[in-house]
């Protein structure tokens, strides 16, 4: 067997090079976005309170909105579950999913367990987020955002 004379054809391969034509629309992309936050936080204002007292805590104790839906899963369950295998399920679903979804279809709209555990999971964040950061008062008790 040998070896292949001259490059390999480039007919057959489609390749483009990633610099500049990938790098450069990045760079693009990214500028955009950066010129976005920057224009919005210009234009709103940070909602900072007064200066922090440790004489006094606030009620309800928030957490950032990143993190309250784990401040409302833990209201729900043991410390244990609400804050440690719940939370890190979504990794676990990561390692397992390609073992349970053997499709080897690329295109998004065909891996339907991929897209349904991904929704589930989006939707089950969201709501607990809504739920901790608006619906959640003094004591941590449920109340009414209007």
């Amino acid at each position: 067997m040998s070896a292949p004379d001259g490059p390999p054809d480039r007919e057959n391969n489609a390749m483009v090079n990633t610099f500049p034509h990938l790098v450069l629309r990045e760079l693009v992309a990214f500028l955009a976005v950066l010129a976005g936050l920057f224009f919005l936080a210009l234009v709103f204002n940070a909602p900072l309170r007064d200066k922090a007292d440790p004489m006094v805590t606030p009620n309800p104790v928030k957490a950032p909105w990143y993190f309250v839906g784990i401040q409302e899963l833990l209201h729900y369950f043991n410390p244990l579950i609400g804050g440690i295998f719940l939370p890190a399920l979504p990794f676990v679903m990561l390692v397992i999913l390609p073992y349970l979804d053997r499709n080897p279809d690329c295109q998004p709209g065909r891996r339907k367990a991929v897209l349904a555990s991904f929704g589930i999971g989006v939707v089950i964040s969201l709501v607990l987020i809504i739920i901790g950061q608006f619906f959640r008062g003094p004591s941590w008790e449920w109340v009414s955002p209007w």
